[in-house]
């Protein structure tokens, strides 16, 4: 009898690759044939944004076969809008009456090109890819009521769907988003999840650099928009907590996009407000003081990661580029938006 071999097909983030069982291309763990994500180190196994190919074929011995497959992408990983941030130097971290001692020193950064995504990760796009995954995930009770979803592989802990503040609704084996909240930016994810949800759509998260560059330029403006407050000739220019949550239009999240005037100079959507959003990086306090000129990528470690752009119950202080904040990655209640070179 001929033997025969298995092969799936999958695209892992170093490219196309044949395997036969699933290998981390970060750790080398021989994982879980059912896993998607290593147990070990959290990196995606198979599937970034797109379906696994697979096919049986007989292997006679000396005999030599090609294998051609086309990949389908995921729907909901693909058409994500992208902002395209040309390499160079940007000012980074600040130091007027308004800064905190962590954003200190400011300084300059040169950051090689590199995308992002113009608007947060949405709920019903978080969604799609919950159901993609659902066989790697499992949940338990939350104290609020609902359930809290981890990854199956190490239960690692990705998003809350409990609590007041919940725009999604599920069982583990289906997930669908409230009526009315499709737009809006997912607000539960924990860092893990973020990166899960990243490394699926064959992406990644910002780095802190990143994030400030494309929210502010080149020219070391306050705001995305400019130097003016949020709330500035009769209009608001993001979704944030004027002093009252409402006066703004919406008294929490807001349909991503809602507020064109706040684009960034490079086209980003959002990011002053509405929902604080993951970044790739280690928390360092001092970090400034000794982060490197080219491509920094944050401290080595650390116990929290960086949050940026504050959120719809910051106030505008907290909503400046420049400002930093910091969560431990199993935290929730945060969003997020992408980036790829």
């Amino acid at each position: 009898m001929k033997p025969q071999i298995l092969i799936a097909l999958g695209i892992l983030l170093i490219g196309a690759v044949a395997f036969a069982n699933k290998v981390c291309p970060s750790c080398k763990y021989d994982e879980d044939d059912n896993l998607n994500y290593c147990t070990k180190c959290g990196t995606a196994l198979v599937n970034s944004g797109y379906k696994t190919w697979q096919n049986t074929i007989s292997i006679v011995a000396g005999q030599t076969e090609t294998i051609n497959a086309t990949l389908e992408k995921e729907s909901g990983s693909s058409d994500i809008e992208w902002c395209y941030v040309p390499a160079g130097w940007f000012r980074m971290g600040n130091t007027d009456s308004d800064a905190d001692d962590d954003e200190e020193p400011e300084h300059m950064v040169y950051l090689d090109a590199y995308h992002i995504s113009k608007y947060k990760v949405t709920n019903a796009r978080f969604c799609v890819f919950l159901n993609a995954v659902k066989s790697s995930i499992t949940s338990k009770a939350a104290s609020e009521g609902g359930i809290d979803l981890y990854y199956r592989g190490n239960f690692i802990y990705w998003i809350a769907m409990d609590g007041e503040w919940i725009e999604m609704v599920g069982d583990a084996s289906s997930f669908k988003v409230k009526n009315g909240y499709g737009n809006h930016p997912v607000i539960e994810a924990t860092w893990y999840g973020a990166k899960a949800f990243a490394e699926w759509a064959g992406c990644r998260l910002p780095t802190e650099a990143e994030w400030e560059k494309a929210a502010r330029g080149t020219d070391g403006r306050k705001y995305p928009w400019g130097n003016h407050d949020p709330y500035y000739n009769g209009r608001y220019y993001a979704n944030y907590n004027p002093g009252d949550y409402s006066e703004d239009g919406y008294s929490r999240t807001s349909p991503v996009g809602s507020y064109p005037q706040g684009v960034s100079p490079y086209g980003c959507m959002d990011m002053a407000g509405n929902v604080c959003e993951w970044c790739a990086d280690w928390y360092g306090a001092n970090y400034y003081s000794s982060s490197s000129e080219h491509n920094p990528e944050g401290p080595s470690s650390g116990s929290s990661r960086v949050k940026r752009g504050g959120s719809w119950y910051a106030d505008a202080r907290l909503i400046r580029c420049a400002d930093r904040s910091y969560s431990p990655p199993c935290c929730s209640r945060l969003g997020f938006r992408l980036s790829r070179d």
